[in-house]
């Protein structure tokens, strides 16, 4: 049994905060530490401070990467299409190093990921702000500062500089720390789940507050809609939903037109319409689609072979559309990596990550949470992100944890066995 208290000494936080701000920067995508060799430098040194700490493997980790290699090798023996194992391999340690980081960072990683995620976001407001301002002159700044952005953006006049974005793709849209505002959006409502976790409720005050302000400043759909089924939840636990008869008259018109913003239904609407429409990137040998024609794609294929492909390219696939088919979606891509059984342990382990840290049991606040980052996974390319896979092992890894509140500090502390 470890208890971990606030008096901790400086180093371990420093550690600890250091590893964060790793799997932060490579959920996000940044050029210098999202390389394959940088990588599996992370995977060697993590294995290293593994053993040297005397930590022994959970059964979770030693299970998913079994039935990895199953999925993979009855993928390969019913497709027989080439198998890539770099890519196997590359795949296979994208699980390990989150699991490894996880143990060195302990039980209190959700707590403190939302500390840092959300120091980030209050300093990615000053910034959007000034750069809708300034357009042309953060434009100017791209040659300066566009060492660790991603050579699209460069050619866009994109930058990034760890603690925020300036993309030359979304112009007047908050990125944030991350790559996009989509996936911006994605990390504040991590945050804030976790945050009301903390709380036990869906509670406003000034965290919360700068936490909206930065996702309405993504003008992300998927932000948006999320954040509705969020103010809903509040509703609900406040008890105001009574009210709603007598606010209707007010409140349908203002929703009609919050809808029409071209971000929201008319976005979904075009979604709809291009269901079939299937393009090349440029430089690329691959199809893309948008994120429901990808959802689609990974039923079907699911049903006709329910266990997963792996990374085993689909042989009906290849044969329709003679290439490879890919979209954004995490849900589709977990359903095509893994199956059914994959999309089954996913929402088990969402659901029990919220539960093992929330301080006070409210079924409401855990339904709107699991559904707003659903939402959220549906519509970002996470299946490769360390956050994915940490939030997944969390409790399976500390499956006795147990939080207490400390009276001084009013944040949780976890108690739990190792």
């Amino acid at each position: 049994m470890i208890i971990l208290s606030d008096k901790k000494s400086l180093l371990p936080t420093i550690k600890e905060n250091f590893l964060i701000l790793l799997i932060i920067l490579i959920t996000a995508n940044a050029s210098t530490v999202s390389t394959d060799n940088f990588l599996l430098l992370v995977l060697i040194i993590a294995f290293l401070s593994f053993v040297y700490k005397g930590y022994s493997l959970d059964p979770i980790i030693i299970y998913v990467l079994i039935v990895w290699i199953i999925i993979n090798c009855f993928a390969y023996l019913i497709n027989e299409t080439p198998f890539r194992w770099y890519t196997f391999f590359g795949f296979s340690s994208k699980m390990i190093y989150p699991y490894l980081l996880l143990k060195l960072i302990g039980p209190n990683f959700p707590f403190k990921l939302e500390r840092i995620i959300y120091i980030l976001t209050l300093i990615s407001l000053p910034f959007f702000f000034l750069e809708v301002s300034l357009p042309g002159f953060f434009n100017n700044l791209s040659p300066y500062l566009n060492f660790f952005t991603q050579e699209e953006q460069q050619h866009a006049n994109g930058w990034y500089i760890f603690i925020f974005m300036h993309s030359g793709w979304s112009e007047y849209r908050n990125c944030g720390f991350m790559w996009e505002p989509g996936a911006f959006a994605f990390m504040i409502l991590l945050g804030m789940t976790i945050r009301f976790m903390k709380y036990g409720r869906i509670k406003i005050d000034k965290y919360i507050i700068i936490y909206i302000l930065a996702l309405l400043t993504t003008i992300s759909t998927m932000g948006y809609l999320a954040l509705f089924i969020i103010i809903m939840a509040f509703a609900i636990q406040k008890k105001k939903l009574l009210l709603l008869p007598l606010l209707l008259p007010l409140l349908i018109p203002i929703f009609i037109e919050i809808l029409k913003l071209d971000f929201l239904l008319p976005k979904i609407a075009t979604y709809f319409d291009q269901l079939d429409v299937m393009y090349t990137p440029d430089n690329t040998t691959y199809l893309k689609v948008n994120r429901f024609s990808y959802m689609l794609l990974a039923i079907n294929q699911s049903l006709t072979w329910p266990f997963g492909f792996g990374i085993v390219q689909n042989k009906d696939v290849l044969k329709e559309y003679s290439s490879d088919v890919l979209g954004v979606s995490t849900l589709a891509n977990i359903l095509i990596y893994w199956g059914w059984l994959g999309i089954t342990v996913f929402f088990y382990a969402i659901s029990k990550f919220y539960s093992k840290i929330q301080f006070q049991k409210n079924n409401i606040l855990l339904g709107s949470s699991i559904i707003a980052l659903t939402i959220a996974f549906f519509s970002n390319p996470l299946e490769k992100s360390p956050i994915l896979f940490i939030l997944i092992f969390y409790p399976f890894v500390y499956r006795r944890l147990k939080l207490k509140m400390p009276t001084i500090y009013n944040r949780p502390l976890a108690n739990a066995s190792e």
